[in-house]
């Protein structure tokens, strides 16, 4: 067991004094000085090494915090590159170095993500990032997904840094690959946004099945204007298989409310490359924010979207929905300059 003392622990509205303690992969006892608890236990722990609970002989660790943040490792389902790389054209060094770049900012898990490119680029980036997590997993490619929220969750037993097997041991402080996210290359043109729109094309079943396979079962998640011909389709098909996200899209409320009792669960960067709401017109932000039950991504770097509009996201979606992404390129990382 690992007890982690003298450390700033996240106690409903902020953080607080505290310690914690880890039992193999699972937090234990919460406990916050001067007596107040986070219901694991009770009390402030002395830290002293000792058995992890009555009758327990095993070895305690003991990590003096030193008033750090002590915090849950972060779960990016969206992301491109970092440190100079992007993970759609990264050879394995280049994909290990960003997994280890995430891993030193307290990321434990991610889904590498792709851009809107040719076939044989996407098949590349997928069996690349298969290969990458087989390394890092210790064999296996990645879980299953329900949905982005339970996926994260999931996501979040077996991203584990430091869970490498064979290699040179650079896998060791690893943020853990734990899905494919393809962003594209069914969109509509006009909302491509920072995506190349000479790539997009129809939503293609058969494309779709070819990379799942060059994953190893490793994608989990498709983001995809539901608006395009084809899109009913398409999300009909495979929804029962991985997470269908609506993105990139001109498309009316009637349009996404349509798509959502198809299958689709998910919003790609809520607002961003998104017809904007009006107050006659709620399209698809009105759409995701109207629904009970779907979970939407946000970029909260305070230039994707305003602080106000976050809060009021907030709001209106709940504690369960909101999905925080970094959405970050291969500059993320890097010292100020022109990429």
């Amino acid at each position: 067991m690992i007890k982690i003392i003298n450390a700033q622990v996240f106690n409903e509205g902020g953080f607080a004094p505290g310690s914690v303690e880890i039992c193999g992969s699972l937090f234990g006892r919460v406990a916050y000085d001067g007596g107040a608890d986070g219901g694991k236990g009770g009390g402030a722990v002395s830290g002293q090494e000792g058995g992890g609970k009555s009758g327990d002989t095993d070895r305690v660790i003991v990590v003096d915090a030193g008033g750090r943040y002590a915090v849950h490792g972060f779960i990016d389902i969206h992301l491109h590159g970092c440190v100079g790389y992007n993970f759609y054209d990264a050879a394995p060094d280049g994909m290990v170095k960003m997994l280890q770049y995430l891993a030193s900012r307290g990321v434990t898990a991610v889904c590498p993500t792709t851009l809107t490119l040719p076939e044989d680029v996407l098949t590349c980036a997928c069996a690349s990032a298969a290969s990458i997590a087989e390394r890092v997993n210790g064999g296996a490619a990645g879980g299953a997904v329900g949905s982005a929220a339970d996926g994260a969750g999931q996501a979040g037993g077996m991203g584990q840094a430091g869970s490498a097997a064979g290699g040179d041991g650079q896998e060791a402080t690893c943020a853990a690959p734990v899905g494919v996210y393809l962003e594209g290359p069914f969109f509509t043109p006009s909302r491509a946004g920072a995506q190349n729109p000479a790539y997009v094309i129809p939503p293609d079943v058969g494309m779709f099945r070819r990379l799942v396979e060059a994953s190893k079962g490793l994608v989990k998640v498709i983001a995809m204007s539901p608006e395009v011909d084809g899109a009913s389709e398409f999300i009909s098909t495979v929804a029962g298989e991985v997470v269908v996200s609506l993105a990139h899209t001109n498309a009316s409320y009637e349009d996404c409310v349509a798509a959502f009792e198809l299958g689709a669960s998910h919003a790609t960067h809520l607002y961003n490359a998104m017809k904007p709401q009006t107050h006659r017109t709620p399209n698809a932000v009105g759409a995701v924010l109207d629904l009970p039950n779907i979970t939407a991504e946000l970029i909260c770097d305070g230039l994707h979207l305003h602080p106000a509009i976050v809060r009021t996201a907030m709001r209106l979606l709940g504690p369960d929905r909101p999905v925080f992404i970094s959405d970050s390129m291969m500059a993320a990382g890097l010292n100020d300059g022109v990429y």
